[in-house]
């Protein structure tokens, strides 16, 4: 299936097509990375993990402008639920990875709402896009938001803060008064048990062997509190698999464990991406003493050990917590769009599923 809009938006041809071959995928999608300011999830790294598995029947959107690519996304169709997805794959168990910032992947230099103009409109020229009730973008910014109204005004959207702090400085230094001495009693608590260090690099054995080991703390901590956990999910638990096995030797992907002298306090799971600790998951020892608050002692841990690494900004993604505003020195958003139908009474019915929940 194939379906083509020319040059309405100042010589900008769209295509929505077959996926090509992963090697033929993977150079395209990872030179434009080289040209776009790409988060880790619009990354190779991300999308390429086992995506002839995950992304089986989705297709390439792909935006030209004089025969040179300027954007990219994969889409996902289920013709029967009449939902369309960017760069997800539409099924719950694969999407539990929770993807963020995973919006259409532009080069640097284009314009984006004249991009996704196009995109918009070439989405909605395809019969199979046209025919879905709802289309699905996760953690977008205000653009995809502006361009999907376009064609589709009636929305809901689910908004959600997203804390990062810089590394060039104390991390407590934008803290409250309060919040510093809570952690530097936290700090002491810890200590108790020896003094607070970290073990970060390692092969990919044993990051994957620190995976596990996070999990089986996360785990505990969300079962005794009566939820699921992340890692309850099967596919959840292949993808970091995979992911850390093609992202660690990269540099992309660590897993650092946190100790008070030989007892662990956490395990945390970040992406490092353009000189950024993305802040991904964690797996806390919820036995450690209580006023050590293992977890901030860990971050804070984490915090400086990267700030020595070089890195500039420690990104908590997406998310409310008192921690990351507490540490924040930048806060923006991420929205999770499923943009309607206009008067579908499935987008009416969704709306409203949405709304009550």
């Amino acid at each position: 299936m194939h379906a083509r809009l020319n040059a309405e938006h100042a010589g900008l041809v769209a295509s929505l097509d077959e996926l090509p071959a992963e090697t033929d995928l993977a150079r395209e999608w990872d030179g434009l990375v080289q040209r776009a300011s790409a988060s880790f999830f619009q990354s190779w790294s991300w999308i390429g993990c086992d995506i002839t598995r995950r992304f089986a029947g989705a297709r390439l959107l792909r935006v030209q402008r004089r025969d040179v690519t300027v954007a990219l996304a994969l889409v996902a169709i289920d013709p029967k639920r009449g939902r369309l997805w960017l760069n997800q794959t539409g099924d719950a168990a694969e999407d539990s990875v929770f993807t963020e910032r995973a919006g259409v992947l532009i080069a640097g230099g284009e314009e984006p709402a004249e991009v996704l103009a196009q995109i918009t409109d070439t989405l909605s020229s395809d019969p199979a896009a046209r025919r879905c009730t709802i289309w699905s973008v996760a953690g977008a910014d205000a653009a995809h938001r502006t361009a999907l109204s376009r064609v589709r005004p009636l929305q809901t959207v689910i908004s959600r803060p997203n804390f990062a702090a810089r590394l060039d400085r104390d991390p407590l230094a934008a803290a409250s008064a309060n919040f510093r001495a809570q952690a530097r009693r936290a700090q002491r608590s810890a200590e108790e048990a020896g003094t607070v260090t970290i073990e970060a690099g390692g092969d990919v054995d044993t990051q994957l062997a620190r995976l596990d080991a996070l999990a089986r703390l996360h785990q505990r901590r969300w079962t005794s509190r009566g939820a699921p956990g992340a890692f309850a999910t099967e596919a959840f638990v292949r993808f970091h698999r995979a992911l850390l096995q093609r992202a660690v030797p990269m540099g992309h992907a660590e897993i650092v464990t946190v100790r008070a002298g030989d007892r662990v306090l956490a395990h945390l799971y970040s992406f490092l991406w353009r000189g950024r600790v993305l802040a991904y998951q964690a797996g806390v020892d919820i036995d450690a003493n209580s006023k050590a608050k293992p977890g901030l002692v860990a971050h804070l841990a984490a915090m400086r050990h990267y700030a020595q690494r070089g890195l500039g900004e420690y990104d908590f993604l997406a998310g409310e917590a008192r921690y990351k505003r507490s540490l924040a020195t930048r806060i923006d958003e991420q929205l999770w769009i499923d943009a309607h139908r206009a008067l579908s009474l499935g987008g009416v019915k969704a709306m409203l599923r949405r709304l009550a929940a």
